[in-house]
């Protein structure tokens, strides 16, 4: 499958080649799509590659991810689809391969899982992927690995933040 995203701004002025898993956006240089405009975020969203499926997800910027006129955290993307960032369009296209979904959806929204939901959603393992899957579309394994991509992120996240708060009421200036 290859997926061509081209930048427009009034006319195309950009074509970007997807070729990692992830593949970030941006008003940082660092990102892979690095877009100057100040509606922008320095980090905001990301294209997942989610089995055959790609996946544009908001990294909650400010101005969000604008996909058929509404805000969208993450969403399933298709050829020919235009998606909106600050004042530019990013067009994808498509090709040697089909979606899932025959209708674009929401995917659940991301948020930062606590270690009891991370353990929850161990236990609950493949029954409760098969009914959250049900409701995007999505194979079952595939969602459960994106939702466990999810909480580890969030774990992560969560763990990164107890660990700056202890080093400043400690004083440590490590």
């Amino acid at each position: 499958m290859s997926v061509k995203v081209m930048l427009i701004k009034d006319k195309p002025i950009g074509q970007f080649v997807v070729e990692s898993d992830i593949t970030t956006i941006g008003r940082k240089s660092e990102c892979d799509i690095s877009i100057k405009d100040p509606a922008v975020s320095g980090s905001h969203a990301q294209i997942h590659k989610l089995g055959k499926n790609y996946v544009i997800e908001d990294l909650g910027s400010t101005n969000g991810v604008v996909y058929k006129g509404r805000k969208v955290k993450q969403q399933i993307l298709k050829h020919d689809d235009l998606v909106s960032i600050g004042e530019h369009q990013l067009k994808f296209l498509i090709t040697g391969g089909s979606v899932v979904e025959t209708r674009p959806r929401t995917l659940v929204t991301p948020v930062h899982r606590s270690r009891l939901e991370l353990n929850w959603l161990c236990w609950t393992g493949q029954t409760t992927a098969k009914k959250s899957a049900s409701k995007t579309g999505l194979p079952p394994s595939v969602f459960l690995a994106f939702r466990l991509q999810q909480c580890l992120a969030g774990l992560k996240a969560t763990l990164l933040s107890m660990s700056m708060v202890a080093k400043i009421r400690t004083g440590c200036r490590c």
